[in-house]
């Protein structure tokens, strides 16, 4: 599957019901993405030098785990897409 960039795709399965001559018209929307976090991990004491494996947890208001992020040989994180 794939959508814009900008969208999260559903890859939940759906079921649809089919009746013999008759049309049948369904909706699908992909989410919009709200927003995109890159974390760049430097060492305390020097800002110039980066860390790899540097471990980040993205939390909603309600203080749920929404995703997971680690720096990696880069250097940065993976890029989170947050719905």
């Amino acid at each position: 599957m794939k959508t814009l960039e900008e969208y999260a795709i559903n890859d939940e399965p759906l079921t649809v019901e089919l009746t013999e001559n008759e049309v049948t018209d369904i909706t699908i929307e992909n989410e919009r993405i709200k927003g995109k976090v890159e974390i760049t991990k430097v060492d305390a004491k020097d800002n110039s030098k980066v860390l790899e494996g540097a471990k980040f947890g993205l939390y909603d208001e309600n203080n749920n785990l929404i995703e997971t992020l680690i720096t990696d040989k880069n250097r940065k994180s993976n890029k989170s897409r947050l719905i």
